[in-house]
């Protein structure tokens, strides 16, 4: 498998998730925020951590962000995680 099938794959995975609007991938610079064009929430971001190829193995570390948006209140923020680690744990 490649570098490029793994992503695509990862971000099939996450773009089908029933609950995920929109997905993204890059540096943390690259994550969409209400100042810079509101992302459409749950948001997902795959940002590459570290890629290490040797003779017989390639190791590649991704970090898997997940994004709501939440109101100002404890109910909402409880849901709002909620909903997150569902999405990562399906």
């Amino acid at each position: 498998m490649t570098y490029q099938n793994l992503v695509d794959t990862l971000q099939g995975v996450i773009e089908d998730h029933v609950l995920v609007n929109q997905y993204n991938f890059g540096n943390l610079s690259d994550i969409e925020t209400p100042e810079n064009g509101s992302p459409n929430y749950p948001y997902g971001f795959l940002r590459p951590v570290s890629m290490v190829v040797g003779q017989h193995s390639q190791n590649f570390s991704f970090e898997l962000i997940l994004m709501d948006y939440v109101f100002d209140n404890n109910t909402s923020y409880v849901n709002g995680t909620s909903r997150m680690l569902q999405i990562l744990s399906d």
